[in-house]
């Protein structure tokens, strides 16, 4: 007999034995069955209850890798394609060095090892190709929307789980970062099947192996993320409690368990750092330096360049050394290094505790808008020149923040499945705010919202279908305003692409293209506070670009005969191709034959005021001064002197400038622009 003639002969005995019981009339025809097989006979036969629900999966897996391969292939037009930049080409040269027989590398691990050490072993089997690394990635993105149906699934049914698959398909992040030659990918897949692990281990919480899983799972995210360093007292006091009334030595082998997996992971590095260092580390040492970019006077809630840190990983740890041993006055090893600078930010917030307080919330606000602060690249700024694709995936963490906590809220009170993953979004989200905020960092919860989002609309269905005004109502107050404080301006969201502008300036420059180059650095450097490098690097851009009509031009500078109408002309068109120094010598013969001309005394003063080689804003203002006695309340040298005071550091004598322009003249854009950006300044 097999097992399903055995059940329904069960059920049947079962029935005529309550039909004895209660006196049924056993006469009465019985309703003739319908034909068409029971659901469960579906979910034994094919694993879904639903005919239609592998269709529309593999619709959804489908869009996700097209739209993944088409993105990929668009962004090979871009410069960066091939050119790997700030922690993109650590990782990368970490990852060649690995390849090359570098496996234990030389010092205590600063930057979290797994992605350079999977790049690492990407480039010892088949070579060092970016083209393979970002496909890998579309399919470990493919494979992230497959993990978060299967955990939907789970908790939520399968039209549902299907509803969560599509929102992460359409999570422009997980194409973004596809992109990119760094860990986004692997953080959000190995966060997905943490997730489906943490729901499969409660759904069968006497199978150690789960727990192992699960712990292997949270190990690997601190090898990503050392963030998840701080989820791990808590998961391993939920494992042993979640389930009070179990029996004690099912708690404790749940929670061994746990602990098994995250060991097998973790103590390999640990002892890794041990025996190259002869510090107990646990993952890495940079969880002070982390903290005190966050947490210090010049803090904004993002990444921020510190005076003594070169913003690049290859430096950073040595700046960071160097600074705290200079401080502290006395030699440094690296977890002395990070115990340093978690003191100096704590320092820093009890002196100033009103100010941290406000930063902490700006970062929480900055944590759920929609606004994707930029790091290594731009979102922006690669989809409107490269990625036109990144388009079709419009959905964003302001819009999927709200849904998703209204969800996680109702879930965990009637699904104790739902608790791990809503442990981890919290807690991960916990120990991110207090640090500072990038585009990238805020990947690790995507997977537990879209499934928690999806749990939201299934609740709305069902209280709708009961006719419960008030629930809904409350639940829509609740999204509204989710979506006022995802979508909000902050002052980040309007800022300017400067810094954006000029990356891409130099990744043309640097792949050999500068006439692209100078269009870039021509857009950049208006938007930049410290614009010197941006203004060099047009020069050397304007110097590969027209080498031929520099010679021509220099050829006619030595002709002694040039009056100062010629002389300007020259300068000018030296200015066009970058030749500053050309140029200032160019305005001062000029200027010297004829005293009382303007422009040589205009452009003399703005280029010894903005020009990184011959900055001296001494003889900037000079000139500057000399053009506003030829020509009286002139607007623009007016405009300029204030420049000249705001790049020297004088920012009262910069906003007099600026004040007493718009007095003459109210409607001065370049002023009212001016003194907004000095607000902005001095805010910091």
């Amino acid at each position: 007999m097999s097992l399903n003639q055995q059940s329904k002969g069960e059920a049947k005995q079962g029935r005529h034995s309550h039909d004895r019981k209660g006196g049924r009339d056993r006469s009465r025809p019985e309703r003739k069955k319908s034909s068409a097989p029971p659901p469960e006979a579906l979910e034994s036969r094919f694993g879904f209850q639903h005919p239609s629900t592998p269709i529309l999966l593999g619709l959804i897996l489908a869009f996700s890798l097209i739209l993944g391969v088409v993105c990929v292939l668009q962004f090979r037009h871009s410069p960066f394609s091939n050119l790997p930049i700030i922690d993109e080409e650590s990782y990368v040269e970490w990852g060649k060095r690995i390849a090359a027989g570098e496996v234990l590398g030389k010092t205590i691990f600063y930057q979290d090892p797994l992605y350079p050490y999977s790049l690492g072993l990407v480039f010892s089997i088949f070579g060092v190709h970016y083209l393979l690394v970002r496909l890998l990635q579309v399919g470990m993105g493919v494979l992230s929307v497959a993990v978060v149906f299967w955990t939907a699934r789970k908790m939520l049914g399968e039209r549902l789980a299907l509803l969560a698959a599509a929102i992460l398909a359409l999570y422009r992040g997980l194409y973004f970062f596809e992109l990119q030659l760094l860990k986004g990918s692997m953080v959000i897949f190995f966060s997905a099947l943490s997730c489906a692990l943490g729901v499969a281990a409660v759904e069968k919480p006497r199978s150690s192996w789960r727990w192992i899983g699960l712990g292997l799972s949270l190990g690997l995210l601190t090898l990503l993320r050392g963030n998840f360093q701080a989820l791990l007292p808590f998961v391993l006091i939920w494992a042993f409690a979640y389930a009070w009334k179990d029996p004690l030595r099912d708690r404790l082998v749940r929670a061994l368990a746990l602990a098994l997996g995250l060991a097998l992971v973790i103590v390999p590095v640990t002892m890794r750092n041990y025996v190259i260092g002869g510090e107990w580390v646990l993952t890495t040492s940079q969880g002070g330096a982390n903290f005190y970019i966050g947490n210090n006077p010049l803090a904004d809630g993002r990444y921020v360049t510190l005076p003594f840190v070169r913003a690049n990983p290859r430096w950073e740890a040595e700046d960071f050394k160097a600074e705290a041993e200079k401080r502290s006055g006395r030699e440094l090893r690296p977890s002395e290094v990070s115990s340093f600078w978690f003191r100096e930010s704590w320092a820093w917030i009890k002196a100033n505790p009103g100010q941290a307080l406000r930063l902490l919330l700006h970062k929480a606000r900055l944590m759920i808008h929609q606004y994707e602060i930029p790091d290594n690249h731009s979102l922006y700024l690669t989809r409107e020149q490269f990625v036109p694709a990144l388009w079709l995936a419009f959905w964003g963490f302001g819009i999927l923040w709200g849904p998703g906590l209204l969800g996680l809220g109702l879930l965990v009170q009637k699904d104790r499945r739902s608790w791990y993953p809503a442990l981890f979004a919290v807690l991960y989200s916990a120990s991110l705010i207090p640090f500072f905020i990038v585009d990238r960092y805020r990947l690790a919860v995507v997977p537990a919202m879209a499934v928690f989002s999806a749990g939201l609309v299934g609740w709305v269905i069902h209280k709708w279908k009961e006719s419960r005004a008030r629930p809904l109502l409350w639940a829509g107050a609740g999204l509204a305003l989710s979506l006022a404080l995802g979508f909000l301006p902050t002052r980040e969201s309007q800022t300017s692409q400067g810094p954006e502008y000029y990356l891409l300036a130099n990744a043309y420059l640097k792949t050999g293209r500068p006439a692209e180059a100078v269009a870039w650095y021509d857009q950049a450097i208006p938007r930049l506070s410290h614009p010197e490098d941006a203004v060099r690097n047009r020069a050397e851009a304007m110097r590969r670009l027209h080498g031929g009509d520099i010679a021509s031009l220099l050829q006619k500078a030595q002709d002694p005969e040039l009056d100062s109408s010629g002389l300007i002309g020259l300068a000018r068109e030296a200015e066009k191709l970058g030749q500053m120094p050309l140029a200032a010598e160019l305005y001062q013969r000029a200027a010297t034959q004829d005293p009382a001309n303007y422009s040589a005394h205009a452009r003399l003063g703005f280029i010894y005021c903005t020009d990184p080689e011959l900055r001296n804003f001494e003889k900037g203002r000079d000139h500057l001064n000399q053009a506003l006695r030829i020509k009286p309340q002139d607007l623009d040298t007016m405009n300029a002197l204030g420049n000249c005071e705001f790049l020297a550091g004088n920012t009262a004598q910069a906003r007099t400038w600026w004040e007493a322009i718009l007095k003459i003249q109210p409607g001065f854009e370049s002023a009212s622009k001016n003194l907004q950006l000095l607000k902005e300044h001095d805010k910091k």
